[in-house]
């Protein structure tokens, strides 16, 4: 019963983890396709604290 119950566990994981993975592949699809149509904002290292700081207002 305990090992039942330990297997059921793991494949219990296991479908957990395919089903993540399947959403990150997602967004990481999505991503891709606003970076093909241009969606994007170019930010310089220099100016990438500001950057960060005004998406952080922005939220």
């Amino acid at each position: 019963m305990v090992l039942r119950e330990g297997l059921r566990l793991v494949e219990l994981r296991e479908n957990e983890d395919v089903a993540r993975l399947a959403a990150l592949r997602d967004a990481v699809n999505v991503r891709w396709a606003d970076i093909a149509a241009g969606r994007y904002v170019d930010v310089s290292d220099r100016d990438l604290d500001d950057y960060l700081h005004q998406l952080g207002t922005w939220a």
